[in-house]
């Protein structure tokens, strides 16, 4: 089944008032700009926790979070976020034992978990090595784009850029599909046809057809002779 393309935002995120009850709000959503900001109120919720709502509420609507910029909060985790939401990854702080680490889940995103007291920038740097121990299939097919960009002259970077979020968001490439156009494009400025497993192509000859899977049936519920390029000898049978 092919997946419904999402609007990619950046969404700026910024303590504040919300309303009456409320962790969070979006306000100034702009689709044309590709851009949100979500207000919360820091008594009520952390950002992660607040991104993580902001999150499934666009994603009911039609949109992804592609970036997340903290807004007058300290370099660390403003790093943080940025380069997990970068990977389409919710940040639970405090959350989890140990040492930081990427955890899937199935009706969700996928998260980095950052325990308690861990130190942020550490977390940060820790984070690659996490996302691609626990979405191996997720890392070797963004491998295969960045290296298909490199190779396309810039014609299917659209294509490809949305082919990587849509694999990000949903850490599924064969639902993605590893099929689709970001990954069998037609031939390559190069002359090569790209395809996902980049095996080469047979080329058919021009009077190919193919075996059908049933013999046809003339009028008098006999099998047909297969055409070929070549005549047919009459069967041997008695039809009297």
């Amino acid at each position: 089944m092919t997946p419904t393309i999402p609007l990619d935002l950046t969404l700026t995120v910024r303590r504040g008032t919300t309303s009456p009850g409320k962790a969070a709000n979006l306000r100034d959503l702009s689709p044309a700009d590709g851009t949100a900001t979500l207000v919360y109120d820091r008594h009520l919720a952390n950002p992660g926790t607040a991104v993580w709502l902001a999150r499934i509420s666009l994603r009911q609507h039609g949109y992804a979070v592609r970036e997340v910029v903290l807004d007058g909060m300290g370099p660390d985790i403003t790093a943080l976020f940025r380069e997990a939401s970068r990977l389409r990854l919710d940040v639970h702080l405090g959350s989890g034992k140990g040492t930081p680490r990427v955890v899937t889940y199935d009706d969700s995103p996928a998260a980095y978990q950052v325990p308690a007291g861990w130190d942020l920038a550490d977390a940060t740097d820790r984070l690659p090595a996490a996302h691609a121990t626990a979405r191996p299939k997720v890392v070797r097919a963004l491998r295969t784009i960045a290296e298909e960009k490199g190779n396309n002259g810039g014609t299917l970077d659209k294509a490809l850029d949305v082919a990587a979020g849509i694999i990000l968001e949903t850490g599924d490439p064969d639902r993605c599909g590893a099929r689709s156009p970001a990954f069998s494009a037609g031939p390559s400025p190069s002359g090569r046809r790209y395809r996902h497993d980049d095996r080469p192509q047979r080329r058919r000859h021009p009077h190919h057809r193919p075996t059908p899977g049933r013999a046809r049936r003339d009028e008098r519920g006999r099998a047909r002779q297969p055409r070929t390029g070549r005549l047919q000898q009459p069967a041997h049978r008695n039809d009297r």
